[in-house]
């Protein structure tokens, strides 16, 4: 179902997760957001709150990465970057303040229907998690032959 609205959006999302609809105020920048947690991940949903915005944003926290192991996440994070170049490919970053690791997915709110958002939620949840266990994500390419983070959008 198209959502003519972050605030209904959130409250059909809330919904289908079964859990209760937060208060969604724009913060000083014009911010709205709101967080769930899936599986000891947090996944914030935001959007601009601006007239005729219809672009959201689902951001996965990853987690910092190992200090030992840092540049070449960096490196796997910029070679997925490269590899997913469809329209509303997911984008992996690091949050200069935190240094967390953050894939960040935007989201049509005329084109997207709850179930499936959250859907997609519990898949990158997932993915965080295997990410916290093995931060280059060697055991997925191994296992998949060619590790393709598009089928995780």
């Amino acid at each position: 179902m198209p959502y003519s609205s972050f605030r209904q959006f959130a409250a059909a999302l809330c919904d289908v997760a079964g859990i209760a609809v937060p208060e969604l105020t724009p913060d000083s920048n014009g911010l709205v957001a709101f967080h769930v947690v899936v599986d000891e991940v947090i996944v914030n949903l935001a959007q601009l709150d601006m007239a005729n915005n219809d672009e959201a944003f689902i951001l996965v926290t990853f987690g910092a990465a190992p200090q030992d192991q840092e540049l070449e996440v960096l490196r796997v994070m910029g070679d997925a970057n490269f590899t997913m170049m469809s329209a509303g490919s997911p984008v992996m970053c690091r949050d200069p303040d935190s240094g967390e690791v953050i894939l960040r997915k935007s989201i049509s709110l005329g084109a997207v229907d709850a179930r499936s958002v959250l859907d997609s939620i519990v898949q990158l949840a997932q993915l965080a998690r295997h990410w916290r266990a093995d931060p280059t994500l060697a055991q997925i390419a191994e296992r998949d032959a060619v590790f393709d983070p598009q089928r995780f959008a």
